[in-house]
C-alpha cells in the first residue's frame, strides 16, 4: 500500500500542533472547503499512530464523502488539498517562529505598495537583526531579502543599483554554500552510519554518496 504523505507529516505532530492545524484549516481566509476541516478531524480521532488504513476509500465517513462523490478521484483530490494546507501550514509556523524574517517579508511586500514607509521599516528590522546574535542561515536569507528591498531605492541611482544587485548575488551565494556545506556534513554522518551498522543498507546510498 503506497504511504499517504500527510499521515507521515502528521504521526511528528503533538496534540497541540494538531489542534493548531485543525485552526488553521477553520479560518476562511486559509480554507474555505468544509469537507477538509471534516477530513482532518477524522484523522485527528487516530492521533498519533494514524493507521494508513484510516485513509482509504472504504473507511472515509459519507459526512467528508457524500454518496456520488465516493471515488478514488475524489478522494486523491481530498488528500492532495490537504497536504498542500498542511505544507502551508508548516511554512507559516516556522516563519511565525522567525519573527525578524516575518517583518522581512512583510517589508518585502509593503515595497511594492510604499517604498518610503517599507524603507523605514526596514532600517528599523537592520537595526534589531544587528543587535541578535546571529546563529543559522536564515541570517544570510536575511540579508538578500533585506538587499533586494533596497533595490526599489535605487531605481534612479544606477551606480547604487549595481552595488546593490552585486551585494545580493555575493549574499545568494554565500546562501548556498552553507547549505551546501551542511548537506555534506549529513552525508557524512549517513556514510558512518552505514559503516557502523553491518546488517544496514539503504540501495539509494552510492547514488546519494556520489552526489
Amino acid at each position: 500500500m503506497k504511504k499517504d504523505k500527510s499521515l507521515g507529516v502528521l504521526r511528528q505532530f503533538t496534540q497541540k500542533q494538531l489542534q493548531d492545524f485543525l485552526l488553521f484549516l477553520r479560518s476562511p481566509y486559509f480554507n474555505k472547503r468544509s469537507e477538509i476541516v471534516h477530513y482532518v478531524e477524522y484523522l485527528a480521532g487516530f492521533h498519533p499512530n494514524y493507521p494508513e488504513v484510516c485513509v482509504k476509500l472504504e473507511q472515509i465517513p459519507a459526512d467528508i464523502l457524500p454518496s456520488g462523490k465516493q471515488t478514488k478521484k475524489e478522494l486523491s483530490y481530498l488528500k492532495s488539498r490537504t497536504f498542500s494546507l498542511l505544507k502551508q501550514f508548516i511554512s507559516y509556523e516556522q516563519i511565525q517562529n522567525k519573527p525578524l524574517l516575518l517583518d522581512v517579508y512583510a517589508t518585502l511586500g509593503m515595497s511594492a505598495y510604499a517604498p518610503s514607509v517599507a524603507l523605514n521599516t526596514l532600517n528599523q528590522v537592520r537595526k534589531r537583526w544587528q543587535e541578535m546574535e546571529q546563529t543559522d542561515t536564515h541570517d544570510l536569507l536575511f540579508h538578500y531579502l533585506a538587499t533586494d528591498i533596497l533595490h526599489v531605492q535605487a531605481q534612479q541611482d544606477p551606480k547604487k543599483l549595481k552595488v546593490l544587485l552585486q551585494e545580493s548575488v555575493d549574499l545568494l551565494d554565500e546562501y548556498y554554500l552553507v547549505n551546501k556545506l551542511i548537506y555534506g556534513i549529513e552525508i557524512q554522518h549517513r556514510q558512518k552510519l552505514g559503516q557502523q551498522t553491518t546488517a544496514f543498507r539503504n540501495p539509494f546510498m552510492d547514488d546519494i554518496e556520489q552526489f
